[in-house]
């Protein structure tokens, strides 16, 4: 990971950028995991796929775009449940 330069102003900026580049690193590792070696999507597939996911804001609801297929089998395979409407 590219953590180098750090530039800061204090020590509790390094340890929480620190903090947050080792969450970073656990969810990309169990990301990775989730998709095992015969998957046929990498972890970068499936960030470039899932980043066109958008939603629209009203006032009291938000509304989700309808899923490509490749969206539907990367959800499927993370067990992750995208509501078409939510309450706000």
């Amino acid at each position: 990971m590219k953590i180098v330069p750090l530039r800061n102003h204090s020590d509790e900026t390094v340890k929480g950028y620190l903090f947050l580049v080792f969450i970073a690193l656990i969810v990309f590792l169990e990301c990775r995991k989730k998709l095992g070696d015969k998957n046929k999507y990498s972890l970068e597939q499936v960030l470039m796929v899932m980043r066109n996911l958008k939603g629209k804001v009203f006032d009291t609801e938000l509304l989700t775009t309808e899923l490509t297929k490749q969206q539907k089998e990367i959800t499927h395979l993370f067990n992750v449940i995208v509501p078409k409407k939510l309450g706000i």
